[in-house]
């Protein structure tokens, strides 16, 4: 039986890395190596999930966005009070 988990657990390491190196040092300033490193995967983990860097930022970003509960922000204003 094949199993999934390894690679939602290196994408999820992926972006939560990389939002927390962003949200510190900005996008220019963090290197897909530093990523990597935090992340505890191997380098080319970041090509191959994201297709790189770019790749790598907009999921950060659509994460982020969506407040990883699959509501996106309007949604989530909206459902407010």
């Amino acid at each position: 039986m094949t199993t999934y988990t390894p690679t939602l657990q290196t994408r999820a390491a992926l972006i939560g890395a990389a939002g927390e190196l962003f949200a510190t040092y900005g996008f220019d300033a963090v290197t897909t190596r530093a990523i990597a490193q935090k992340a505890e995967v191997n380098l080319g983990a970041i090509h191959y999930h994201f297709k790189g860097k770019n790749g790598l930022i907009e999921a950060a970003v659509h994460f982020a966005a969506n407040l990883g509960w699959g509501e996106t922000l309007d949604e989530l204003i909206e459902s407010r009070p």
